[in-house]
Formats: C-alpha cells, sequence, structure tokens
C-alpha cells in the first residue's frame, strides 16, 4: 500500500505541477506530504535522504545543461535556469527511488533502460501540457541524458544505500 500511496503523491506532485493546478501551491503541498511520508511512515534514513537530495541535484545541473544548450526552452523564461516547478518534480521523482521505483533501482540494467525510455516521454508529455518546447533533435539528447542519470542514480544507490560501489 505505501508504494501505492507514493506512485499516487508522484502522479499528483507531476501533473500539478506541469498544469500549473492552483499557481502550483497543490504541487507544494503534495510535494510536502510525500517528504513527511517518506520519513516517517516509509523510514526514509539519513542515506536516503543524502540520495534524494544528490539526485535532485543531479536532475537540476543536467536539465539547466540542456535549457542552456537549447534542447529545450520554457516561454516566458528569459533566462537559461530551469522553472521552479521543474524543481519540485525532480524533488518527487527523487522520492519514489526508495519506495515505489525501488523495486526497479534493484534491477538495474532494467532501470537503466526504463529510465532511458521513460525519462525523455516525461518531457514530450510536459511538453504538451506546459509552457515546455522541445528542439527538433530532443529526443536524442534526453535519451543520452536519461541514460547518463539513470547510471549515476544506480552507483549513487549502491554507495549511499547498499554501501558498496561496483566497479
Amino acid at each position: 500500500m505505501r508504494v501505492i500511496i507514493n506512485a499516487v503523491f508522484f502522479q499528483l506532485t507531476w501533473f500539478s505541477f506541469v498544469l500549473n493546478i492552483y499557481e502550483g501551491y497543490l504541487a507544494l503541498v503534495s510535494l510536502f506530504f510525500m517528504f513527511v511520508y517518506s520519513v516517517l511512515v516509509e523510514g526514509y534514513q539519513k542515506q536516503h535522504i543524502i540520495m534524494s537530495f544528490c539526485v535532485v541535484v543531479l536532475g537540476l545541473t543536467v536539465d539547466t545543461l540542456l535549457t542552456f544548450f537549447g534542447v529545450f526552452y520554457f516561454s516566458g523564461n528569459t533566462y537559461f535556469f530551469i522553472p521552479f516547478w521543474l524543481v519540485g518534480i525532480w524533488g518527487a521523482f527523487s522520492l519514489t527511488l526508495n519506495s515505489s521505483l525501488k523495486w526497479l533501482l534493484e534491477k538495474p540494467m532494467l532501470f537503466m533502460v526504463s529510465l532511458t525510455l521513460f525519462g525523455p516521454m516525461s518531457y514530450y508529455f510536459g511538453s504538451k501540457l506546459s509552457n515546455l518546447a522541445l528542439s527538433d533533435d530532443a529526443v536524442i539528447y534526453l535519451i543520452l541524458a536519461w541514460f547518463f542519470i539513470s547510471v549515476l542514480i544506480v552507483k549513487l544507490y549502491d554507495l549511499l544505500v547498499n554501501n558498496k560501489l561496483n566497479g
């Protein structure tokens, strides 16, 4: 049941941010409760919180670079930093890794293939629902970026949660 609750929180947060429901306040409330639920009910420990923070920083760095190089852009955005709502989505995504996506993360190859395929799809659907616009060759760069992200998440998981780093 906890896995389902975590997945519902993520979807609620994703759609609320992308659709800007109640100017993003619903998403902030959802993200806050997702974090509290992760810590109090799912028993997130220090290493899980550190991993979530690292994944958020990784995602923000990659998305900022992709924005800077014109892979995607946000209408009305006059600077190269990503908008706040995408920061929130990275926060919510990071909180799924020790819960609703944990089963997948424990199968590294399947996890990497899944993120490499479904990560870019999230941007595609987000571009249909928000002010996100993709360049003509965005799918190629997003696939490469998500492969890179997935490899680093697997290594972070091994290092921080499993307390090992496989060669």
